[in-house]
């Protein structure tokens, strides 16, 4: 997969709101719960921000907000999305505001100013997202500006020829989950989804016309949790379980020691 496609973690933040070790710590004059990078409607709305202002600011998702095949697509958290120098809060209030937690940004273990973003990730465009952990192979889809911490994995695309939608597919099918659980990477029953074991997941490459399929499935799924997430879609996941069992050319014993799951 590291060949094909971009696998990074979210965005690390100087400090996302104000914790009570932070208070006890610095003595700064604020409540615990209050925003410093990620901000509730409530902090925007103290902040009386301008139009402009609010431009800098950017949807914050947490790893909870993914599901099998999809994400939720709305949040009420946003996250202040300032570049290397701050110079983009240039004449902004977003400056005055991170200024008041100066104290606490200079003690952070992230590189200055404060906020670590990988430089590989386009977060408005299409993408794949994985949670850090998860009892089972859980990969979500969407293509709308969606930014998140570093317990969420991103997967963008970096070959052309290889859809993201035939990537996902194979990423939540079955004979996937048996990979992820003996060949990547697991605490218990728990799968870690983090880059390493991300990377080396196998991709088989098909051309374009042979990818079709699988997203035609895909694009079955995402129309169906977009209105409901808890959509139940175990029909169409089935048809690509069988599609990625045909792929791999897999025989009946074989399939059936999956799908019995007697590994």
């Amino acid at each position: 997969l590291g060949n094909i496609c971009n696998v990074n973690q979210g965005i690390v933040t100087g400090a996302d709101k104000v914790s009570k070790k932070h208070i006890d710590k610095y003595r700064i004059k604020a409540e615990i719960g209050n925003g410093i990078f990620v901000l509730s409607d409530k902090d925007i709305s103290n902040l009386n921000l301008s139009k402009k202002d609010r431009e800098i600011l950017k949807p914050w998702f947490k790893n909870s907000d993914i599901f099998r095949w999809g994400t939720l697509l709305s949040t009420t958290e946003k996250l202040i999305y300032a570049d290397k120098r701050l110079r983009n809060l240039d004449g902004n209030k977003l400056k005055e505001h991170l200024e008041k937690f100066k104290k606490i940004l200079d003690d952070s273990t992230v590189n200055s100013p404060y906020l670590h973003r990988p430089r590989d990730i386009n977060f408005d465009s299409a993408k794949i997202v994985a949670p850090q952990r998860s009892p089972r192979n859980t990969f979500g889809y969407n293509e709308i500006p969606w930014y998140a911490s570093a317990d969420v994995y991103f997967i963008t695309q970096k070959d052309e020829n290889v859809s993201l939608k035939y990537i996902l597919a194979l990423l939540n099918s079955k004979l996937y989950y048996l990979w992820l659980y003996y060949r990547g990477k697991r605490k218990g029953e728990i799968l870690e989804l983090t880059a390493k074991p991300l990377s080396e997941i196998p991709i088989k490459i098909v051309p374009q016309m042979d990818q079709q399929p699988f997203i035609d499935l895909v694009d079955q799924i995402l129309d169906a949790k977009k209105t409901n997430h808890a959509a139940d879609t175990t029909a169409w996941e089935k048809e690509i379980d069988q599609l990625v069992y045909k792929l791999y050319e897999l025989t009946d014993e074989e399939i059936a020691i999956i799908e019995n799951g007697s590994i």
